[in-house]
């Protein structure tokens, strides 16, 4: 087997052009192994961006350096040596570089519309997209909901989201963040302080685990009516009772 990014298991993900490669489960009864050659390719059977390299060991780390590119797949390919001179080659599962954050979208403070209100691949855009009420403002003092959309990673795709609730822009002090999986709408049920305005966090993660956060614009509680203040008929500054006109 041989491995990409982790001993235990293939990553076809990676953030970073300094890759991991491990091996594992090579023998000979007749010869033995010699030797290992390691190299890295755009197809699965030849090494044309990094050629194969000697090593004694299961594991290797390369520095693919600006020889991959962002979004496009690739290949750690390796060439084992028996004591006889004969070989066995094996390629991995390709492997993708995102070393970008996810694109951040928007978040709507508020209801979801209860029309269409069903949240696949497919549909979540057009479902929110007939329906795009922010709220400023709210009554109720122990709920507090939100939907976003158009989060999204041309490479890795969107793994999954964390949400929070906090009192300034991109820190959730109030009610931490949590894992939503897939789902791009969150209910709070907590006892919010009227006057005070809660900043919603969106924290978007792509496969190949880097992360990217955007909140909303605020929304206050407000459960009281307006003060009522003073009117006054005609211009003197103080109620006039008869007028002429």
């Amino acid at each position: 087997m041989i491995h990409v990014g982790d001993f235990s298991r293939h990553t076809h993900y990676i953030s970073s052009r300094n890759i991991n490669i491990y091996w594992m489960g090579f023998y000979d009864d007749e010869s033995g192994i010699l030797t290992f050659q390691l190299g890295i390719g755009t197809k699965s059977y030849i090494p044309d961006v990094i050629p194969f390299k000697n090593f004694s060991r299961g594991y290797a780390n390369i520095d693919c350096d600006t020889r991959i590119q962002d979004g496009r797949s690739y290949y750690a390919i390796l060439k084992v040596y028996n004591g006889a001179g004969l070989t066995t080659t094996v390629a991995s599962q390709p492997f993708v570089l995102d070393d970008s954050p996810p694109v951040t979208g928007k978040i709507y403070q508020g209801t979801i519309s209860k029309k269409g209100q069903k949240f696949s691949k497919t549909i979540a855009f057009r479902a929110l997209a007939g329906k795009k009420e922010n709220k400023n403002y709210q009554v109720n003092t122990t709920t507090i909901q939100c939907h976003w959309h158009a989060f999204h990673d041309p490479h890795s795709g969107i793994r999954y989201y964390r949400v929070g609730l906090g009192t300034e822009p991109m820190k959730p002090g109030v009610l931490e963040m949590v894992n939503v999986g897939l789902q791009q709408e969150m209910t709070w049920q907590h006892h919010f302080q009227p006057g005070t305005r809660y900043y919603i966090t969106v924290e978007a993660c792509n496969g190949a685990g880097l992360c990217r956060s955007e909140s909303s614009n605020g929304i206050i509680i407000d459960n009281s009516p307006p003060i009522p203040g003073l009117v006054h008929v005609g211009m003197t500054g103080k109620h006039v009772k008869y007028l002429p006109q």
